[in-house]
């Protein structure tokens, strides 16, 4: 499936652009300024949206029930 994101705000080269982004089969395959909008399947317009890479928290904690007084900030 080939999918454009058009008009979005992605961080790319150190700073926040303007961009059009091109996925085909769930990988990103062409960042620009303009990409032009035929042949897609789908066509999302992000303008006044942010396009960000998947965010996660690396320092998770997988508990079992019932302990949740080890989730804490605290020492």
């Amino acid at each position: 499936m080939r999918k454009l994101f058009k008009n979005a705000t992605v961080f790319i080269n150190g700073k926040f652009e303007k961009c059009d982004v091109k996925a085909t089969n769930e990988t990103i395959t062409k960042i620009a300024s303009y990409i032009e909008g035929k042949a897609f399947d789908i066509i999302y317009d992000l303008q006044n949206f942010y396009l960000l890479p998947g965010l996660i928290d690396v320092h998770t904690h997988l508990r079992e029930p019932g302990f949740i007084y080890k989730e804490t900030i605290t020492y």
